[in-house]
Formats: structure tokens, sequence, C-alpha cells
């Protein structure tokens, strides 16, 4: 099929002899494409608006890991992560890596707020690493950051949760198809002292550091993993494209 639209893929749903064009939005950023939505029967829309979109066809959907070229996917590692996390042998208090080429400034003010709080061991720098690296540091650290990109999801959001990491953000403008509880599987700051303090607190508190962690492993065996994104698709093809 032709794909004409950037960061969109689009698809056919057919149904009773019926054929339905469908869009799966994918681009970083909230705004939903006018032209691609009108001519589909259904749109799904990553980077949802927390508010909504006011169209009955466009639906939230969802969010997915990284998929790093030439390197074990995240699905091939999950495993292992996952037993390294239940091991509890922690590395550090705080982790986070992120690059400057998105949301410069909040994560540059995150970055020094943390590397300058006493008594908190902060791992964390304003590059990236290696893919499995990066995946190994976050397993072995008591919480877990996750800050905006070019849009407020982000991968490392998806592969926390999946890890079964406790995980502290700034509060997220767009959402999930199923959205997160804040202060079950995760701990949402209104702004950068409040997401240090949270950083703090979980780091000292084992009981709700590790309650939540196993919550949002839970939250993404039911909603995020690969299966049941997909699953979330055909329910909603199905019951909005008879």
């Amino acid at each position: 099929m032709a794909q004409p639209y950037d960061g969109i893929v689009r698809f056919d749903w057919v149904s009773g002899g019926a054929v339905h064009r469908v869009a799966l939005d994918y681009w970083d950023y909230p705004d939903v494409n006018d032209a691609c939505a009108a001519e589909t029967g259904l749109y799904f829309k990553m980077q949802y608006r927390e508010e909504g979109y006011g169209r009955e066809r466009v639906v939230p959907g969802g969010f997915v890991p990284a998929r790093p070229r030439g390197r074990p996917g995240f699905y091939r590692l999950l495993g292992k992560l996952r037993e390294e996390r239940r091991q509890a042998s922690f590395r550090c208090d705080v982790y986070g890596r992120f690059s400057l080429a998105y949301a410069t400034e909040t994560r540059r003010e995150v970055h020094e707020a943390l590397s300058a709080c006493d008594g908190l061991a902060y791992v964390g720098s304003l590059e990236v690493v290696g893919y499995g690296r990066f995946l190994r540091e976050a397993a072995h650290a008591k919480v877990c950051l996750d800050l905006p990109g070019n849009g407020d999801l982000c991968h490392r959001l998806v592969e926390y949760l999946g890890i079964g990491a406790c995980v502290v953000s700034l509060r997220h403008g767009t959402r999930l198809h199923v959205p997160l509880t804040d202060g079950v599987e995760v701990a949402y700051a209104a702004d950068v002292p409040e997401l240090v303090e949270l950083c703090r607190r979980y780091a000292r508190d084992e009981r709700a550091r590790e309650a939540m962690a196993e919550r949002a492993r839970s939250y993404f065996d039911r909603y995020l993993h690969r299966d049941q994104l997909a699953a979330y698709y055909l329910h909603e093809l199905a019951g909005r494209l008879p």
C-alpha cells in the first residue's frame, strides 16, 4: 500500500466484504494528521492527547519500546532483565541517561538537580549509551527516570514498565490506551523539585518502591506487551468497524 504520510502506517481492515482504511500514527507529536484522518475509518494515535480530540474515529494507540538496528531487541532481552531486577542487586538509587537532542532544557535541569542532590546515588548523563547497557543499568536501579522526548511519552517508559522498574516521571500531557495511575504504576511529579523528592522517597522506601515495580510489570503484561497491544488493535477494529 502507498504510505504517503510521515510517521503513519496505513493498512486496510476487511470485514463482511467491506474494506476500511486504518491509520496507525506513531509520530512523536500529539497533533493528528487531518488529511489522513479524513480518509480513514479508524485512526490509532500514539502520543494521544490527554484531553482527546473530540473525534470518534481517533483513538489511543498505546506505545512501544525502541527497536535499535543491528542489536538485540527488547523482547529478546526482557526475560534476563526481569530476572536481574528481581534479584534487587541495586547499583544506584536513581538512573537516567538522556541525550540533549530532545527536551533539552527539561533534561538538563533534571540532570543538574539530581547531580547536586546529597545523599542520593544518581547514575545519569546527558549522553546515551548502547541499548543493552542502558537496559541492564535500568534493571539495577532502585528508581528509573522518565522524561519527555519529542513527545511526552518515551520508549524508555515502556521499557521501564516491562522490566518492572519503579518509575518516577514528570506528568505526561499524552496518555496510553489504558491510562497509567499516579502512585500505582508510576509516580508523577508536577515539576523538577517534586520529581527529586519523589526519587528520594522511593529510593528509601523499599516497600512502596517494590509494590510499584510489581504493578508496573503487571501493567505492561496486561496492556503493553506486543501481543496485548495487537489484541487491543484487533478488538477496536472489530468493535468499531463491523
